[in-house]
């Protein structure tokens, strides 16, 4: 049962980094980013368990309410090959596969 959970959990993840991850940096500090609606900062504390990093808010500005997880440093770079693995084939993992080529080419498959 613990591999199945697991498993489970790993392909939420992916999942919701596959919709709404953001892989972002300023050529020195790269970074993957979530922002989602404030009543589902569970899942944004589930992705901080899970990998680490840091979740910001909630914030208000207007109307929206929103937090986000930032996932950045050595925990981040830990976490490249997980993504390399099991992120699904999707355009949002093209555009990963682009990024990690910018900032952890070493980590990347020949």
């Amino acid at each position: 049962m613990q591999d199945m959970t697991e498993d489970f959990q790993l392909g939420f993840a992916m999942g919701v980094i596959a919709a709404a991850g953001s892989f972002t940096g300023d050529w020195r500090k790269p970074a993957l980013q979530i922002k989602m609606h404030a009543r589902d900062q569970a899942t944004l504390n589930f992705l901080q368990r899970l990998f680490g990093g840091k979740v910001y808010g909630p914030y208000t500005h207007g109307d929206r309410h929103y937090c986000l997880w930032s996932l950045r440093g050595a925990q981040l770079r830990q976490s490249i090959v997980i993504f390399i693995r099991h992120l699904p084939e999707s355009y949002k993992r093209t555009q990963f596969m682009e990024w990690a080529g910018r900032y952890f080419k070493d980590l990347l498959p020949e």
